[in-house]
């Protein structure tokens, strides 16, 4: 969602660039990335065990 944001905001700016002042701007949702990243270590996790 940080880049949608960031995409959004750079429109409304007329600067029309996501760069990293632009996505430091943007409000990071912390529940979608450590479910995301607790998604990625239980794939990691069982990657060996199939």
């Amino acid at each position: 969602m940080q880049l949608n944001g960031a995409a959004i905001l750079a429109i409304e700016t007329e600067t029309e660039r996501i760069t990293t002042d632009v996505l430091d701007l943007v409000p990071l949702d912390k529940t979608a990335t450590s479910t995301t990243l607790a998604r990625r270590r239980r794939r990691a996790g069982s990657a060996g065990t199939r």
